[in-house]
């Protein structure tokens, strides 16, 4: 898809400052996180060469932190099985039961 009409649907009745990059970018930036254990200060330097195509400036790991912490996680249907969730100390695991 053409990239501003991607901004334009995400930005659609948001208030205040447009989003420069649209959820889609994010939710990838995101699973290369969640695969690699990147941090975040890689994921600017990953997200810097896609500002430079587009034109636009190129987000801070603070602001990719803040808009990947607001992603909802899409859990699909698993049908009539039930999902289990299991937390601890190392971090969040989520599976079909």
């Amino acid at each position: 898809m053409d990239w501003n009409i991607l901004l334009t649907e995400n930005n659609h009745r948001k208030r205040g400052r447009p989003f420069k990059l649209f959820n889609a970018f994010l939710i990838f930036l995101a699973r290369i996180r969640a695969v690699f254990n990147v941090p975040f200060g890689l994921l600017e330097s990953i997200e810097r060469p896609f500002s430079r195509v587009t034109e636009t400036r190129t987000l801070y790991y603070t602001n990719i932190f803040r808009r990947t912490s607001k992603i909802k996680p899409n859990l699909g249907t698993t049908g009539s099985d039930p999902v289990e969730c299991a937390i601890d100390s190392t971090g969040f695991k989520i599976t079909a039961g």
